[in-house]
């Protein structure tokens, strides 16, 4: 006898073949969730033209046809479990042969609920595994990513030290000595930048290359310029008197002194502003107010700043203060358009500029830089920096000698770095120059019009609006001074880190486009399900018939030959598939004979033989 014969594995008489399936099934299921699980989130890959899906379509069909095979057979099984119990309807028997076939079949058993549990979850089973590829299919998705790699060609500048800027002595000895000071041209440019534009467009401005417009670098630290802003109203003094006087001084064609019951709100540092009562914002020339004084202007803003920290409010302890601004804003009663002074709203602020260092972590995404700034508060003033040279014969006071104020003719002294923590130092030149050009920039001498020195900026309206200098224009504009400011400082430090001496730069990643697996793991349910539904069906289906003493015929027509009349006697006998199978091979039936009988059950139960008519009657 053959092999194929004689192994125990094909024969007819067991389950070692459908066993064997559904375990191959499982297999290719386990296999698929390791390959799967290792490919999950890796770049695609195409080893020789084979891609994961070939893969994939591999192992789901190879299981699924396993499956069916299991599947098929197990349902065939039932049509002699059900048929050994009792006596059935051949319907019944028609309707178990069409679900071993395929989805249709057990859908129709479905509907018309014959069988049982266990049959009805072979049908189940059989329909489901119509799913199989669908959801094995949308295991596999893809997705671009961003892959980092070191390029030498991804750059972006940071500073270690900063010396631009200009200083020029006179050959007069001191104290007639002159300097003449100019803070870096870029620098100034950073400044009225800073000062109009929103910090998302200052970004922007850093020096940086990135070739793919994705990268990234670690994060580093550069010398900069920090902000900060606090609201000082809970300090603001208020008095109430006899005439305004600060609109007399400020109002540049102003041809008569006006005089009125006023109101006036003080800062401790000396600054203030005051109106005539009843004026309303925004509106001048009113003759409202109770003793029907005429109103010709009010003074909206005034402004104090100053490089010496014990000037300020809030920040005398900061010995880094490049610059700070006291600001008085009279603003609109926004629950109330017709209040007049003095119940209008007086926002006091004070603003601080100070050399800083940062961290830095930078990110460019599709070309738009985007930065995470720390301040580094361990970077504070080395008390060995900033000294002035022994060999001069000037003597300056506590005040002078740490102020980084721009003082002439004091700063004719000599200096040397202004270092921050250990490693990042301003020369002399950078620090006078930034402190000179805020002078300049950011305040006006108004002594001579208000006989003191404590405003240095404001604007007022006569009917057109008067300020100086320029620059309390967006301050005044300004909706967020802390933002103002902010963007203000960011925009210095790129200024500072575009000009380090040395050109420092630091190198980052670039990113490159890379497709990855993504696998959707719930999609594996349902295959998992289905394929331990038909272990489940194939268990339940050996342990039913051999409860039941059932051959193990499962789908063969022999096994129904071997119960019809029309087949020789010795095939009644004969209980294996295999027996039949050597029985069939030298049997020959004749299954249509010329004349048919057949038995049916009348009502009564009685049996009644039918013949078939003669042909021509």
């Amino acid at each position: 006898m053959a092999w194929w014969r004689s192994n125990a594995l094909l024969s007819d008489d067991n389950w070692y073949l459908e066993l064997a399936a559904i375990l191959g099934s499982l297999s290719c299921l386990v296999a698929l969730i390791v390959v799967l699980g290792k490919l999950d989130n890796q770049p695609i890959f195409d080893w020789n033209g084979v891609t994961l899906n070939t893969i994939v379509s591999i192992l789901s069909t190879t299981a699924k046809a396993w499956l069916m095979l299991v599947l098929a057979e197990t349902i065939s099984q039932w049509k002699w479990i059900l048929f050994s119990s009792r006596r059935r309807f051949l319907i019944d028997l028609q309707a178990l042969d069409e679900a071993s076939r395929g989805p249709l079949g057990s859908l129709k058993l479905l509907w018309h609920a014959r069988g049982g549990l266990m049959v009805w979850i072979g049908a189940l089973t059989t329909l489901l595994a119509m799913a199989f590829d669908p959801f094995i299919q949308q295991l596999v998705q893809f997705e671009t990513r961003l892959v980092y790699d070191a390029d030498p060609k991804t750059k972006i500048v940071r500073a270690q030290r900063y010396s631009k800027g200009n200083e020029v002595f006179s050959s007069r000895p001191f104290p007639s000595e002159n300097i003449t000071v100019n803070a870096d041209f870029s620098f100034q440019s950073a400044v009225l930048y800073g000062l109009v534009e929103p910090i998302k467009s200052v970004v922007q401005q850093t020096l940086f290359t990135c070739p793919s417009g994705n990268c990234s670098w670690d994060k580093f630290k550069s010398l900069a310029v920090c902000s900060a802003c606090k609201n000082v109203s809970q300090i603001l003094i208020k008095a109430s008197g006899w005439r305004g006087v600060l609109f007399d001084y400020l109002e540049a064609d102003n041809a008569a002194a006006i005089a009125g019951p006023m109101t006036e709100y003080s800062l401790p540092n000396g600054l203030y502003i005051d109106n005539l009562n009843g004026f309303q914002y925004g509106y001048g020339g009113q003759s409202n107010t109770p003793e029907n004084v005429v109103i010709p202007g009010v003074v909206l803003m005034t402004t104090f700043g100053t490089g010496n920290a014990s000037l300020t409010n809030t920040f005398q302890d900061n010995n880094l203060l490049i610059w700070a601004a006291s600001m008085l804003r009279i603003r609109p009663n926004s629950s109330n358009s017709s209040a007049a002074w003095p119940d209008l709203p007086v926002e006091a602020t004070e603003c601080a500029l100070y050399f800083c260092v940062n961290q830095y972590e930078s990110n460019v995404t599709d070309g738009i830089l985007q930065e995470t700034v720390t301040s580094m508060t361990n970077a504070t003033r080395s008390l060995d920096s900033w000294q002035w040279y022994d060999d001069s014969d000037i003597t300056l006071n506590p005040s002078q000698a740490t102020s980084l104020e721009f003082s002439n003719p004091w700063s004719v002294v000599s200096r040397t770095d202004l270092m921050l923590g250990d490693s990042f130092n301003m020369s002399q030149n950078a620090v006078d120059s930034i402190s000179s050009y805020f002078q300049t920039f950011l305040s006006t001498n108004l002594a001579s019009l208000i006989g003191n020195d404590s405003i240095n900026g404001y604007m007022l309206n006569d009917s057109q609006l008067q300020f100086t200098p320029s620059a309390v224009q967006p301050l005044y504009a300004s909706a967020d001074l802390n933002a103002t400011f902010y963007a203000l400082a960011a925009s210095m430090s790129n200024a500072i880190r575009a000009g380090s001496d040395d050109g420092l730069v630091v190198t980052g990643m670039s990113a490159t486009s890379v497709t990855f697996y993504s696998i959707q793991w719930p999609w594996i349910i349902l295959p998992c399900v289905v394929i331990l539904a038909g272990l489940i069906h194939l268990v339940g289906t050996v342990l039913k018939g051999k409860a039941a003493g059932v051959g193990i015929w499962k789908s063969s027509p022999l096994a129904i030959l071997s119960r019809g009349s029309s087949v020789p006697e010795e095939f009644h006998n004969l209980k294996a598939v295999s027996a039949m199978n050597e029985r069939a091979k030298r049997e020959i039936v004749q299954l249509f004979p010329t004349s048919v009988e057949m038995m049916t059950s009348d009502d009564d139960g009685s049996q009644t033989l039918l013949r078939p008519m003669p042909r021509g009657i």
